[in-house]
């Protein structure tokens, strides 16, 4: 426990350090920094930070240096960093290129913040060499300008930041997310990414497996991409890109998801009120590889021309203001995928249309409507009234007048859904759902990372049904958690797996996606402060008090 003394002189410095003025070295380099002097470097000079032992720089006080080839983190066990820091503080590097995370089992840190600004003639590689790892990280108004790839190599993993208000990457070529390695750009809480040029983003390239999980984030208002081309998974690899919480994307040319190999697998999920992804040009979900793209709970998609080519599928919610819109509404829609139109179990029953097109080419492809009955004249699923049942009681159904079944655990409140394709001629079906035990919950919790917590879990049987067919299942969690923290989990009876799914949502209560079989489901994402420590906590201002004090315990 730490003493009281101790307590109030902590505080009184997190009230008054905000105001007590901070002396700021200009441009100091420690530990193994070559030339020694950053201070001295050129637009010629060949500068490796981190060779054979932990090196830093740092340029602050409005400083400004400038190098040529630059090399940070290049030893196994090595990490190589440079700070850029605070306004009218830059650093201009031409000739050569940067190489953040150069050797295997080093690491490569570039922090730009508070204002300063970093230009690369060249090319920022982050994360280089297989088992390299890059970092870099564009906070509180910090700018860069420049071309880069992250995770430029097979067995290399390299993470991009952007976040806050005011701060930037502009490029004028391509960015390429995962080129043979594993790749995350993070664009948070007002960030932007800009593209000057018709080249554009690309999400997972031809690394093959090695890329396989490269991931964009664009989450909360004012966090944006604008301008370039969209690729996502460009080769024998799978790329994911999330666009939530009222984050933007506008993107030019013609966009594909699943691109070069039959073996690409893309996934683009769009959702939440005002989140939303603009494209001028065409769109192929699927060329000729696999698209998936979710557009749900409020979010918007436009445009000029979308292609669905097989096995690829585009996934839209009921009753929530989803909406995917085809030339203005007035341009062609080519399915020969899958076009899912769902509804949650608790939303108002009616008839919606989310997508709008000119011209509807079905060809070969499927519609399915899982909770209500499609028109295939209109375009518009009418959807039913749900029936409700209680946990552990068999609630059974006519498909043919009813799609949807809203299950309530009385001990608990807690509430979870399913929504099914409709039957031409009567059909019962009879669905159980019952909260899981502590044994098998217990079994999960054991997979889940430092600071996750199970959030639902349910377990499902029912008759009448057929194993195979989609059916959207929506499970209650809760406010106040991010979409990209959440995780889907399915329960064979033995053990737990990460459950993959292409048509997930959240609410901000409800987490629904598509399952293709009954037996146990369950949610994860970040485990809930508990409320009475949380009031305490913010009430008195020492959150961040507190931090700083384990911190310094464990010094």
């Amino acid at each position: 426990m730490m003493p009281a003394v101790r307590l109030s002189i902590i505080v009184s410095l997190a009230v008054i350090g905000t105001s007590m003025p901070i002396a700021h070295a200009a441009i100091v380099g420690t530990g193994d920094v070559t030339p020694i002097d950053p201070s001295t470097w050129t637009s010629t000079t060949f500068a490796v930070v981190g060779n054979t032992a932990n090196g830093s720089v740092l340029v602050d006080g409005g400083s400004d240096i400038v190098s040529g080839h630059t090399q940070l983190g290049q030893s196994v066990g090595v990490t190589g960093t440079i700070t850029i820091d605070g306004a009218g503080s830059t650093w201009t590097r031409t000739g050569g290129q940067t190489n953040v995370g150069v050797a295997s089992g080093a690491t490569g840190i570039l922090n730009i913040r508070n204002g300063a600004i970093v230009t690369d003639t060249s090319l920022i590689f982050v994360g280089q060499a297989s088992g390299s790892a890059g970092m870099l990280n564009i906070t509180n108004g910090g700018s860069l300008t420049g071309r880069g790839v992250i995770a430029s190599n097979a067995g290399a993993t390299g993470t991009v930041t952007v976040d806050g208000a005011g701060s930037q990457w502009v490029t004028s070529g391509a960015l390429i997310v995962g080129s043979q390695g594993r790749g995350l750009l993070s664009v948070t809480n007002g960030g932007a990414l800009t593209f000057t040029s018709a080249n554009g983003l690309i999400i997972a390239g031809s690394g093959g497996g090695t890329t396989a999980g490269s991931r964009v984030m664009v989450d909360g208002p004012g966090s944006v991409i604008t301008g370039g081309r969209l690729t996502i998974a460009s080769g024998t690899t799978t790329g994911i890109m999330t666009v939530t919480n009222g984050g933007k994307v506008s993107t030019v040319g013609d966009a594909v998801l699943g691109n070069a190999n039959p073996a690409a697998v893309a996934t683009m999920f769009v959702n939440g009120a005002g989140s939303e992804w603009t494209n001028t040009g065409n769109l192929s979900n699927g060329n000729p590889g696999s698209g998936r793209l979710s557009v749900t709970d409020g979010a918007k998609v436009s445009v000029s021309q979308l292609t669905m080519n097989a096995p690829s599928i585009l996934t839209t919610d009921l009753g929530t203001g989803s909406s995917v819109t085809v030339g203005s509404g007035t341009g062609t829609l080519i399915n020969i995928g899958t076009i899912r139109m769902a509804a949650r179990a608790d939303v108002a029953n009616g008839t919606y249309a989310p997508i709008a097109a000119g011209a509807w080419a079905v060809g070969v492809g499927a519609v399915q409507a899982l909770g209500g009955v499609y028109n295939p004249t209109t375009h518009a699923v009418t959807v039913s009234t749900a029936a409700t049942g209680q946990a552990g009681v068999a609630a059974t159904i006519d498909l043919s007048h009813t799609q949807r079944i809203l299950i309530t655990d009385g001990a608990t409140g807690k509430q979870v859904g399913a929504s099914f394709q409709a039957a031409i001629a009567p059909a019962n079906l009879s669905l159980t759902a019952s909260l899981m035990n502590n044994g098998q919950l217990s079994l999960l919790q054991g997979l889940l990372d430092p600071g996750k917590a199970i959030l639902s879990g349910w377990d499902f049987s029912a008759t009448g049904y057929t194993a195979g067919d989609p059916v959207y299942l929506s499970l209650q969690i809760g406010a106040d958690q991010k979409f990209y923290d959440l995780d889907v989990w399915h329960y064979d009876g033995t053990s737990w797996a990460k459950y993959l799914n292409t048509d997930f949502a959240y609410d901000n209560n409800f987490a629904s996606f598509v399952a293709t079989g009954f037996s146990g489901y369950a949610i994860s994402g970040l485990a809930p402060v508990p409320i009475p420590a949380a009031i305490w906590l913010f009430g008195s201002g020492l959150v961040s008090v507190v931090a700083f004090a384990r911190r310094r315990a464990a010094i």
